[in-house]
């Protein structure tokens, strides 16, 4: 289905090249390191935090399944004091605030 066939019903057909050109040249900070702190960075503090437990744990001679749970449960505390650590270090050092305009002085 082609892009015209598709945006034929919609009522706001007229409006979607002003819209993405609009977005197109908004101004703003890059969320580029937001992304990566955002979806990345968790995922990479799991996985280290479930080899680190796992090899630690199999030096105690625990059982595997009491690992897997331990491991689990571990990296996932890791994760979740890591982004407090990240969104608070975010917060304090944020250089400037964008906030939202009110519909009224909002330019077209």
């Amino acid at each position: 289905m082609s892009n015209r066939e598709h945006c034929s019903g919609c009522i706001w057909s007229h409006e979607c090249k002003g819209v993405y050109e609009a977005l197109g040249r908004a101004k703003g900070p890059s969320v580029a390191l937001k992304a990566v702190a955002a979806f990345l960075l968790p995922i990479f503090i799991f996985i280290i935090g479930l080899v680190v437990l796992d090899k630690f744990l199999a030096q105690l001679s625990v059982s595997e399944p009491v690992r897997i749970v331990i491991g689990a449960s571990g990296s996932a505390a890791a994760v979740f004091v890591a982004m407090l650590i990240v969104s608070r270090f975010g917060e304090r050092h944020r250089k400037d605030h964008y906030e939202c305009q009110l519909k009224g002085t909002h330019e077209r």
